[in-house]
């Protein structure tokens, strides 16, 4: 079975994001016991369709373009440091945005949400939530 649009998308990004050293544990999704201390998260929080589905999405296909939005959590115990890896994490997208398309048929690639949320009192002294919305293609027929 070939991947799906959501997990061709959350395997792009847990690929880029591996790549990119950020000295911490990053994760596809969050796991039931939670996050840990030290690590970065992708969560698909919800999708769309920007056309009907079964729609001609090109001249030649039929499907829907697809919009996600994912939710990239960053944990650490010291909050400049889980600063200094969000900004990794942001590098590490948008350098690979030329990849994400080519390679992933992700595009029009956007954050909507950067924010320090804080972390329950005596978990984790930082953690950084941040959105971005994408773009990709559900294809029904050639």
């Amino acid at each position: 079975m070939s991947e799906t649009p959501r997990s061709n998308l959350r395997n792009a990004l847990y690929t880029i994001l591996s790549e990119a050293e950020l000295g911490v544990e990053v994760l596809d999704r969050l796991p039931y016991e939670g996050a840990p201390q030290q690590s970065v998260v992708l969560t698909i929080v919800s999708g769309s369709s920007k056309k009907p589905m079964g729609k001609r999405i090109a001249a030649d296909k039929s499907g829907a373009m697809l919009r996600f939005r994912v939710q990239i959590d960053v944990y650490h115990d010291v909050a400049a440091t889980c600063e200094s890896i969000a900004e990794k994490v942001e590098k590490a997208i948008f350098g690979n945005l030329a990849t994400l398309k080519s390679t992933y048929g992700i595009s029009d690639v956007n954050k909507i949400v950067d924010t320090d949320v804080g972390a329950p009192s005596g978990e984790r002294e930082s953690r950084i939530l941040m959105d971005f919305e994408c773009e990709t293609e559900l294809i029904v027929s050639d």
